[in-house]
């Protein structure tokens, strides 16, 4: 069963929650289809690693900037991103 993309937010506040109660260092957000990030992603200060690949982000979340323990940010950048990375490095 595949998540509508409204689902697919709700199931990543419920893991940023869930990650905040319990001072959480990994959070995986891989494979939801996200096109954005919740903005509470910045609030998980002791966050260290944070996977995203398989979505369909199409920027860099600007709340990774607020996490100043992150060291791991991507395992597989995903396509669309990436896409847009190259397009502006040319």
């Amino acid at each position: 069963m595949t998540m509508t993309s409204n689902e697919a937010y709700q199931e990543a506040q419920q893991r940023i929650a869930e990650a905040k109660r319990t001072a959480a260092s990994v959070l995986n957000l891989s494979n939801l289809k996200l096109t954005e990030v919740p903005k509470k992603l910045g609030q998980l200060a002791n966050l260290k690693e944070l996977y995203l690949s398989q979505n369909q982000l199409t920027e860099v979340p600007k709340e990774l900037g607020q996490l100043a323990n992150l060291k791991s940010q991507f395992n597989q950048i995903n396509s669309r991103l990436f896409s847009l990375i190259i397009g502006m490095s040319l």
